[in-house]
């Protein structure tokens, strides 16, 4: 796995848990927030050919597709 791709999966990981964290939390604004900056590093992966399935569970990720 290159630096670019172990990076991206770290900041996606990071983005998605915390997009998880403040939905269940019940904190909407934290949780659009944190669902664009997800939204933005899968973006950037489809962009380099990444394939990120499986990196993301699929409620989070349909969260995120919804709030952005």
């Amino acid at each position: 796995m290159n630096e670019f791709r172990t990076q991206l999966r770290a900041r996606i990981n990071d983005a998605s848990a915390a997009v998880s964290a403040a939905w269940r939390a019940g904190n909407d604004d934290e949780a659009h927030l944190y669902a664009a900056r997800l939204a933005e590093f899968l973006e950037l992966a489809r962009r380099h050919g990444v394939d990120t399935g499986g990196w993301v569970d699929p409620a989070v990720r349909a969260f995120s597709q919804a709030h952005t």
